[in-house]
């Protein structure tokens, strides 16, 4: 059958192949990085992809999130990324249409067992780098590509509620 869900436990995939990624990145940054390669590869475009990373992720209901098309889910507390994994592959009508990436053994022997598609870490990100454009995902993060924090969020609110504020009079 054909492959129609691509589910990436992200810790275990960044963490074997770190040395493919700027230096003296944070563990966000590092996420953020794994999300663009993604996002700029093929795969996104023929594929559901979920990437899974173990913990919870404080400002996000539910610990849920959608990256340009990609699905990101923390395990939140008590979980972690395998227990999710599995329980996105039980609760799968067509569990052969996932495609498992992991290097994890003990996961890897699950997802199989329950009928997935597995593919190591090493060899998916061989796979990513191939099909993934180079221009979309060559710029290192920086200052202007990351995130802003919840200080910084609630300080430009405060000031263009202050600025609305000052137009109106």
């Amino acid at each position: 059958m054909k492959t129609d869900t691509i589910i990436i436990d992200g810790y275990n995939l960044i963490k074997l192949n770190l040395q493919h990624f700027p230096e003296n990145l944070s563990l966000e940054q590092q996420r953020e990085h794994l999300l663009r390669l993604l996002h700029s590869s093929s795969l996104s475009r023929n594929h559901r992809i979920l990437v899974v990373f173990d913990g919870s992720q404080p400002v996000l209901p539910g610990n849920r999130f959608r990256y340009r098309g990609i699905q990101v889910l923390f395990s939140g507390s008590g979980k972690t990324a395998d227990d999710r994994i599995r329980q996105y592959i039980l609760n799968s009508p067509q569990p052969e249409s996932i495609e498992v990436v992991t290097s994890d053994r003990e996961i890897q022997h699950t997802a199989r067992n329950l009928g997935c598609q597995i593919i190591s870490s090493s060899d998916f990100w061989k796979q990513l780098t191939r099909s993934a454009e180079p221009e979309k995902h060559s710029r290192e993060v920086g200052e202007s590509d990351r995130e802003l924090s919840d200080r910084e969020v609630k300080e430009w609110l405060n000031l263009f509620q202050q600025r609305g504020a000052d137009d109106e009079d």
